[in-house]
């Protein structure tokens, strides 16, 4: 997946806030109000954090953070 700059720079933004905010869950309507980003862009960045594991999205559509080693962990219960 090609991302272009300013989808490379969401991609960063919403790792910053998903590691700072632990237990962060967005549906793609709220993170994409949430980070000012058009449908688009946002739903491209969220898409490579879920290609890349940094994101999962839950039975109910909401996307959070998946555990990672060392760092700030989430639980994440199969729904």
């Amino acid at each position: 997946m090609v991302l272009t700059s300013s989808t490379s720079r969401l991609v960063e933004r919403i790792r910053e806030e998903y590691s700072a905010m632990p237990g962060l869950k967005l549906t793609r309507e709220q993170a994409c109000r949430l980070w000012g980003a058009g449908h688009e862009t946002c739903t491209a960045a969220l898409d490579a954090l879920l290609a890349e594991g940094f994101l999962h999205q839950t039975g109910t559509g909401k996307y959070v953070a998946l555990p990672r080693p060392g760092g700030a962990a989430l639980n994440v219960s199969a729904e």
